[in-house]
């Protein structure tokens, strides 16, 4: 029955003094009864708030990256304490530590986070301390 149809039976049945429950709009039969699956409106939560968004996985540079990258990139390598990060955590990435960290409460993943994301180990923090003593 097409919905042209059952509006027309059901305006019919109204005429001759017949009761229906009047329900919601009729819908064709390839739509589905929970919409159309699509986003209507973006969340109105500031930014860092959204909890579909990757604002609550610590910090932007170290997203995606494992810790091997990070000590890599953004560490010095020769002094950073890699017996503080255990070998099963080494190849994870950032975010799953963060995860495991913050939302499970894993020591050994916190402990990884806390001296990843540590400024002591930093290179330019390095490099700072490294020009601080010397007179020009």
């Amino acid at each position: 029955m097409s919905a042209l149809s059952a509006f027309v039976l059901g305006e019919l049945l109204a005429s001759r003094g017949v009761r229906s429950i009047a329900s919601s709009a009729l819908r064709l039969p390839s739509m589905s009864c929970w919409g159309t699956g699509r986003r209507t409106s973006a969340p109105l939560l500031p930014q860092g708030h959204d909890i579909r968004e990757r604002h609550h996985c610590g910090p932007v540079p170290y997203i995606g990256k494992t810790p091997v990258e990070i000590v890599s990139k953004f560490k010095d390598e020769a002094n950073f304490p890699w017996y503080m990060i255990p070998m099963r955590l080494r190849n994870q990435r950032f975010e799953q530590l963060w995860q495991l960290a913050h939302k499970i409460g894993r020591r050994d993943a916190l402990g990884a986070v806390r001296v990843l994301t540590d400024p002591v180990h930093d290179r330019r923090q390095q490099q700072a301390s490294s020009t601080v003593g010397t007179v020009a």
